[in-house]
């Protein structure tokens, strides 16, 4: 997977937008994405190893109307523990193939 960032994804207005932004209005964004790209949609605290956080985000999504799930759905996702030194936790969603 390539990582792209959101200013390549985006243009000025929808990168204020990005910043500001909830996660329904965000979908609109993420189906930007092209196949086998991914983009990082939060971050938390490097300390913080319970997942909760990013779970909720993830259900938020769905419920806006983006497939992301395990298994076959339209995007992924996914939730690396951070690196020694890192400053934040991400998650990051991936475009696994175009809507069907």
């Amino acid at each position: 997977m390539e990582r792209v960032s959101i200013e390549n994804l985006l243009n000025g207005e929808d990168i204020i937008d990005w910043l500001e932004g909830e996660p329904d209005q965000k979908v609109m964004f993420i189906k930007r994405l092209e196949v086998n790209k991914e983009v990082v949609v939060d971050t938390m605290s490097p300390e913080i190893k319970d997942p909760k956080k990013f779970d909720n985000y993830l259900k938020e999504l769905r419920k806006n109307g983006l497939d992301v799930d395990k298994g076959d759905a339209e995007f992924g996702y996914k939730m690396p523990l951070p690196e020694k030194g890192d400053n934040y936790r991400v998650l990051v969603i991936f475009r696994r193939h175009e809507g069907r």
